[in-house]
């Protein structure tokens, strides 16, 4: 499981975000939650799990950077002057 985790990490988990570090801490926790999940018979996450939020922190953040400058760059074109 270890290596198929590091393997996807580096394709899939952006370092910006954590890299392999925080995938991995996002798979033992996942892990722990699913065994809380199965002992108390409950379905829920937890909105404001504090640990959770801290692990994807980083990842919220670089979506957010990337979606406001694509939008800057929508502005941008939007107030350009047309090609003549």
């Amino acid at each position: 499981m270890l290596q198929f985790a590091n393997e996807w990490a580096r394709a899939a988990w952006p370092e910006e975000s954590g890299g392999l570090t925080t995938l991995l801490e996002l798979l033992d926790y996942c892990r722990g939650r699913r065994e809380q999940l199965r002992r108390s018979d409950s379905l829920s996450w937890e909105v404001g799990d504090e640990q959770l939020m801290r692990l994807l922190a980083p990842e919220r953040r670089r979506q957010h950077e990337g979606m406001v400058a694509a939008m800057t760059r929508v502005v941008e074109l939007a107030r350009a002057e047309p090609a003549v």
